[in-house]
């Protein structure tokens, strides 16, 4: 408990210093989502703008769907934690993949990565406020699906960051 609590310390700090928001977390079978922004403010009206990446913490070769985006969540919450309403959902059931070749195979320590840029209004981010964004990783694909057409083996679950991604949002 005392490390997570030294780790949040240094992602804090970091987060200020390097003036990005941070949030990461890592499955037991060695997944970790990380999700900065590339900036802490934001005015109204304003596209969010992040960036997200799986990384294989594992000791083993994974395979992911190379849509990255199509099973990334984002959770705003206000200032008091209260959860806010989305204004707009994301659609995160894809099409059924074409081939093997719509995943990515990650050896350890390997990510893949995608920029996410969504309206503040989607997230009901649309009054002047600090807001903190849980982000959560679901795998969007039927893996009983992919084995049986492709022959792969993906990983399946679900990851919630351990931390949030904390920006404010300021008059135009």
């Amino acid at each position: 408990m005392r490390s997570l609590t030294t780790t949040r310390r240094v992602a804090l700090l970091i987060s200020l210093v390097f003036s990005t928001a941070h949030a990461s977390s890592a499955t037991p079978g060695g997944l970790e989502l990380v999700v900065t922004s590339t900036r802490p403010a934001y005015s109204e009206g304003e596209d969010l703008s992040l960036h997200a990446c799986l990384i294989n913490r594992g000791n083993h070769a994974i395979y992911i769907y190379r849509e990255l985006r199509d099973g990334i969540w984002l959770w705003p919450y206000d200032s008091d934690g209260k959860a806010l309403a989305l204004t707009f959902i994301q659609e995160h059931r894809p099409p059924p993949p074409n081939s093997r070749q719509d995943f990515v195979q990650l050896g350890p320590s390997a990510p893949v990565c995608v920029d996410i840029t969504e309206p503040l209004s989607h997230l009901s981010l649309k009054a002047t406020g600090s807001y903190t964004i849980q982000a959560e990783y679901k795998n969007p694909c039927s893996a009983e699906w992919v084995k049986k057409y492709f022959g792969l083996t993906i990983w399946e679950g679900r990851i919630e960051s351990a931390d949030t991604v904390r920006i404010s949002v300021r008059p135009k």
